[in-house]
């Protein structure tokens, strides 16, 4: 009895070993795979970590989740998880967050009143991530006010890449009343990630006699504007247009269209159809 006890220890000690081999400790810091560990906590090697992908429109973040890859049908929504006070505090805490649907937009958001920091600024309660970009969240440890710090929010190359972001919505043609004016309902919509200038693109084509249209974002500026230049019936040139504008807070921007009288056109003709697009290049 007392050789087969002994046997048992030599078996549980020779698995503690092995599970701790290559586990070193130096000066109150820990290494895995190196015996002269610089900071508390030094790898020699890969790290790994939890990657979860999911398509739900609404997620709550999990003590669980590190790296999220969202891929959702429609605009989605994820909060964040609720501060702690006391123990169980996550001071430090870090997600990975990235929308790898092709034209969905996503919503990050604190959890309650709570706010997070990010370019545009302290004390913002979302966030949005357009198709294609990313962002890295890390909890400050407070409990009201900002609680996350939004370390990272661009797109999956460089908040400056060639990387495109299309108008969300459906179009449809603002122009069929009979009188002039603004404010006609267009459809789209766009959603800035974050301030900054960004330059725009868009294009499309109108047959009318002599009048002026145009597409707009209220109190940002034109994204497509056409003059009158014949009285006879034209179709309106040029088709395909550029605007820099500036956005001083991130949010979804509704586009609204103008015209300067009553006539109707032949709205959206030619090929190829509409098309409206945007990249951020400066701060």
């Amino acid at each position: 009895m007392k050789r087969q006890y002994i046997y048992k220890i030599a078996i549980i000690l020779t698995g503690f070993f092995h599970i701790c081999n290559g586990l070193y400790g130096q000066t109150s810091n820990t290494g895995i795979g190196t015996l002269t560990p610089g900071s508390k906590l030094t790898i020699n090697g890969s790290f790994a970590a939890t990657y979860n992908n999911i398509t739900a429109t609404t997620y709550t973040l999990l003590a669980s989740d590190y790296y999220l890859a969202w891929n959702g049908s429609s605009a989605g929504n994820i909060t964040l998880p609720a501060a702690i006070s006391g123990t169980g505090n996550f001071s430090g805490r870090v997600y990975h967050i990235k929308n790898t649907s092709t034209s969905n937009s996503l919503t990050i958001a604190a959890n309650g009143s709570e706010l997070m920091d990010d370019q545009s600024g302290p004390g913002v309660a979302s966030i949005t991530l357009p198709a294609g970009y990313y962002g890295m969240f890390i909890s400050k440890g407070t409990t009201s006010g900002t609680t996350w710090e939004v370390a990272i929010v661009g797109s999956s190359v460089t908040s400056f890449a060639n990387n495109w972001t299309p108008y969300t919505g459906t179009l449809i043609n603002p122009f069929g009343g009979s009188t002039g004016g603004s404010g006609f309902a267009t459809g789209v919509s766009v959603t800035i990630p974050a301030k900054g200038w960004y330059f725009f693109r868009c294009g499309m084509a109108i047959q009318s006699d002599c009048n002026d249209y145009f597409f707009y974002i209220n109190g940002i500026g034109d994204v497509w504007r056409s003059y009158c230049g014949s009285a006879a019936s034209v179709i309106f040139i040029p088709r395909d247009q550029n605007r820099v504008l500036y956005f001083a807070t991130p949010g979804t921007y509704t586009v609204l269209a103008g015209k300067t009288n009553g006539v109707v056109p032949t709205f959206n003709i030619g090929n190829p159809s509409f098309y409206l697009d945007f990249v951020k290049f400066q701060n």
